[in-house]
């Protein structure tokens, strides 16, 4: 990319499925664009649609799932937009490989108790992972019959006991990063040479 464009900051959501990812991403990206940010807003699931459903959900396919979602999110923030990416990302060295090649990136955990994230889960996927009346949905479920590395080192981490609303998760991000965070970044010299 061009040493003149400011890289955007890469917004990395994470968080088991129902903890609000999609939520508060999308309460976020609004807010950037009425601050005036060139940004965008993806979706893990929208995502998994847009690459084909090529890739499963054992731990081998969302590890390269995890992976084609960062150099998504790094290809756009190279081309000066602001990303803000929920995921599940389960996995320590996509976070930490994030931290190494997104030069603004941003790691947000939403913490939530199972018990918060089952009611909460539109597709009953707890359901589905204990063997009850789930809709038919994957098996493979983070945080259930599949095991999640919780971040180690994130910047913002949002706890919701059930009570907290979007309005005030979007508070709690904004109150960490004053729109627009990024506005005055320079990119680091690329080292290239014409």
């Amino acid at each position: 990319m061009s040493s003149e464009i400011p890289p955007g900051c890469v917004y990395w959501i994470t968080g088991l499925p129902g903890a609000g990812k999609t939520t508060l991403a999308a309460r976020v990206w609004a807010r950037l664009r009425l601050e005036g940010r060139p940004a965008v807003f993806l979706d893990g699931d929208r995502l998994r649609g847009i690459f084909g459903q090529r890739h499963g959900y054992d731990r081998r396919d969302r590890h390269a799932m995890a992976m084609s979602y960062a150099g998504l999110c790094r290809e756009l923030s190279g081309q000066g937009l602001d990303v803000v990416c929920a995921t599940v990302s389960m996995f320590e060295d996509v976070r930490r490989s994030n931290r190494q090649h997104l030069p603004l990136y941003r790691e947000i955990y939403l913490r939530v108790p199972v018990a918060v994230r089952r009611r909460r889960h539109p597709d009953n996927l707890y359901g589905a992972a204990k063997g009850g009346a789930g809709t038919g949905s994957p098996s493979h479920i983070p945080g259930m019959d599949q095991a999640v590395e919780e971040p180690a080192n994130p910047d913002l981490i949002i706890d919701d006991d059930g009570t907290l609303s979007v309005s005030d998760a979007v508070a709690c991000f904004f109150a960490h990063w004053p729109a627009p965070d990024c506005k005055d970044r320079t990119p680091e010299p690329s080292g290239d040479t014409a």
